[in-house]
């Protein structure tokens, strides 16, 4: 939107960048709003969802119409306009008057639109991950549930893959896969580390994921045991006394499930406890080092049980949430920043979009002035994401132990920064061409869509539940809408 392709213009560009500074601080000051709240009202899980999924409905139709449908009208308008030249220059029609808008080509401004919007979705994904990475997934419970979730469902995958080397736990049905993972426990032995002595009742089986582990049996050497090794097998039917001592030889990292755990899962499933009274039968008294099982069964089985597994299941608890807070010590800045990159491109977008209506309304009787430029949808589609965001936000970091003066001078500085972006917003679309100032119109509308859908829907899903989530987002697209009544 070059400033030079207006000369009618008669704001400067200084004018409408203050304009839209005000209306990015209007639109962000519902974070601070939201954060405050946070320390006098604890709304219920459901009420949380409730809010979450509103504001998603309303960033959603603010793009839909303030950023998406220009382009959509110019494009129509740029097809009745080449219909009505085609009637003319065969005498059957009469001219039509043009949309005016950004300018340039309706065509290529809409591919711009749609290719910035593609490329800012992954952007955002790219730099969502990378500070989760540094801690910046603490910012929000949302953020929180899938990037641990991730983690959780990635260990249960590794867990499974190496319990199907294991012949008895293969006749797990594929049903009870997500209580076999939930009982495993994982630990670590330093080098000499005595896992069990001679003579201990066999109450667990060891599967040895990395180091070695040494069998004695009378303090003489028996043997030595690896990666894929399994240890106490039969130990988990007969819970009978050690045969050998274990020692940890190197740094040991081994998956440990109780015969407690085992009978449990035994009184869940038929099919296992039938398998333990076969193989019973079959190998008590014995000592065997063979395996246990053909690599094609092994994975067979471990593929289907991670098809199995429920990945609703695997959601963090709060208090696996505050010992992640407790890992990631040096996180704080890591969180800002993942909070900004959730919120500058919507006031990016406040900018870009006050001045196209500039430029668009240029030689109206009376002149523009600053209540006929204000995008009403896309500025109270931002205040009413922004102040359930900003709660549930809140309410997150003051159970991960920040305090009220951290908390407030986060959304603080954020509302500041948003109200900049915006000005950023009119000198980014004032010095470019209107194809290009288009495209980064769409990668921060890009970003703000890709934000929505990994980050308020989920936390609003999570929170309220499907029924809530549907029906808040849809009040939210239409209290959105009413705003153009304002207009």
């Amino acid at each position: 939107m070059d400033v030079a392709m207006a000369p009618a213009m008669a704001q400067s560009i200084w004018t409408i960048a203050a304009w839209a500074t005000g209306l990015g601080f209007a639109a962000a000051v519902a974070l601070p709003a939201g954060a405050l709240a946070s320390f006098f009202i604890s709304p219920s899980r459901v009420m949380v969802g409730a809010m979450a999924a509103f504001g998603s409905g309303a960033l959603i139709c603010a793009l839909a119409l303030e950023l998406v449908a220009p382009h959509v009208q110019a494009l129509e308008a740029a097809k009745h306009a080449a219909h009505a030249a085609h009637a003319i220059a065969h005498g059957t029609g009469e001219a039509v008057a043009s949309s005016g808008g950004h300018g340039g080509d309706p065509v290529t401004n809409f591919l711009a639109l749609i290719a910035g919007g593609i490329l800012g979705g992954i952007i955002f994904i790219l730099a969502d991950q990378l500070l989760n990475a540094k801690g910046g997934f603490l910012r929000k419970y949302a953020t929180s549930m899938a990037y641990l979730s991730r983690q959780k469902t990635k260990r249960n995958e590794d867990v499974l893959r190496a319990l199907g080397s294991v012949e008895l736990l293969r006749a797990v049905p594929i049903s009870a896969v997500q209580e076999l993972v939930e009982a495993v426990r994982e630990r670590v032995y330093q080098a000499e580390d005595v896992i069990f002595e001679q003579g201990d009742q066999g109450d667990f089986l060891i599967f040895v994921k990395s180091g070695s582990i040494e069998l004695k049996h009378g303090g003489e050497h028996l043997k030595t045991q690896g990666p894929g090794s399994v240890i106490g097998e039969i130990a988990l039917l007969t819970g009978s006394s050690r045969t050998a001592g274990a020692v940890a030889k190197t740094p040991t990292e081994v998956l440990v499930l109780s015969k407690a755990d085992f009978d449990r899962l035994r009184s869940l499933s038929p099919e296992l406890d039938k398998a333990c009274r076969d193989l019973a039968a079959a190998r008590l008294g014995e000592i065997k080092t063979q395996h246990v099982a053909s690599a094609t069964k092994i994975l067979d089985w471990s593929e289907r049980a991670i098809d199995a597994l429920s990945r609703g299941a695997s959601a963090p608890t709060k208090l696996e949430i505050k010992k992640a807070h407790e890992e990631f010590h040096g996180s704080p800045m890591a969180i800002w920043l993942g909070n900004i990159i959730d919120g500058i491109p919507e006031a990016f977008v406040i900018g870009t979009g006050v001045l196209a209506m500039v430029i668009s309304k240029q030689g109206q009787p009376g002149g523009v002035g600053f209540w006929d430029i204000i995008p009403m949808t896309l500025v109270g589609g931002m205040f009413l994401s922004n102040f359930p965001e900003a709660l549930s936000a809140a309410l997150t970091m003051k159970e991960q132990g920040f305090s009220k003066v951290k908390i407030m001078g986060l959304w603080g500085v954020l509302c500041i920064l948003m109200s900049g972006a915006a000005a950023l917003g009119v000198f980014t679309g004032a010095s470019l061409d209107p194809t290009t100032a288009i495209g980064i119109e769409g990668l921060a509308g890009g970003a703000m869509l890709t934000m929505v859908a990994s980050t308020m829907l989920p936390e609003a899903a999570h929170e309220g539940g499907p029924t809530v989530t549907g029906f808040a987002t849809l009040l939210g697209f239409f209290a959105a809408t009413a705003f153009k009544l304002l207009e």
